[in-house]
């Protein structure tokens, strides 16, 4: 998109990183390209096995693939905070994020008690999502940056899950099976989320580049781009597999 940004809207990455921002990319559009990647990764039969297997289940269920890509879609909602969408001296989005996932009283008016049914309690699946840049988010003092999250900045986060619950509405089917209390596979977790916003955020043009106006829906473009890049860089190796049978 071209600058500058309407005031009603939220973003993710501008261009260039210093100076006068030219282009920048929504914040519901990148969550898409990290989500749809995710998405890829655990269409991929070797993924799956190995969280299985961590698990210590027999067959993977489909509602878990659902549900990791809604967390996956969520690893950013932090941007949504006014000081990053300002670019005011609290411009990040890990520790901000934080006090909106433990201290806010407006936990659920962001849309987030959602997660409330999925076997883990919440708090520790947002840890896990904000964990994508290799750490853990810092939990010593949470309430420190809540006053960064206004009614509007709220409004955002509660924009991310309703996208997410809209494209991958098996996530939220009743009497599911909840997901296991299992540190090894919530540490693979990490990493696959970690994986997904690498390949997510590469901006060049045969990757996930800028949204521009005259774009269409961003899912069915993230999710044409990661199948793209799957099979170009070998993560797919099925049609690989075809060429030597």
């Amino acid at each position: 998109m071209r600058y500058p940004i309407p005031k009603d809207a939220f973003w993710a990455k501008r261009r260039p990183r210093h100076g006068d921002p030219t282009d920048w990319h929504p914040l519901a559009s990148h969550c898409l390209d990290v989500a749809a990647c995710c998405e890829a990764l655990l269409h991929l039969p070797n993924i799956r096995a190995k969280l299985s297997r961590l698990a210590n289940i027999a067959e993977w269920p489909g509602v878990w693939t659902a549900r990791l890509v809604v967390l996956a879609m969520l690893h950013d909602f932090g941007k949504a905070n006014i000081g990053f969408q300002q670019q005011s001296a609290h411009a990040g989005h890990i520790i901000q994020a934080s006090a909106l996932a433990y201290g806010s009283k407006e936990f659920c008016a962001a849309g987030l008690g959602i997660l409330a049914d999925w076997g883990i309690d919440p708090r520790e699946l947002l840890a896990v999502t904000l964990a994508h840049h290799g750490q853990p988010p810092d939990l010593s003092n949470p309430l420190q940056m809540e006053f960064l999250w206004t009614k509007e900045a709220i409004s955002g986060v509660r924009e991310l899950v309703d996208i997410a619950l809209e494209a991958w509405p098996l996530s939220i089917t009743k009497d599911a099976p909840l997901f296991p209390d299992s540190a090894p596979f919530w540490h693979a977790v990490v990493g696959l989320f970690q994986l997904s916003d690498w390949i997510g955020s590469d901006d060049r043009e045969d990757a996930f580049p800028y949204e521009v106006e005259t774009d269409g829906p961003r899912l069915p473009i993230a999710r044409a781009r990661a199948s793209a890049l799957f099979k170009t860089t070998g993560l797919d190796a099925e049609s690989l597999r075809l060429q030597l049978d």
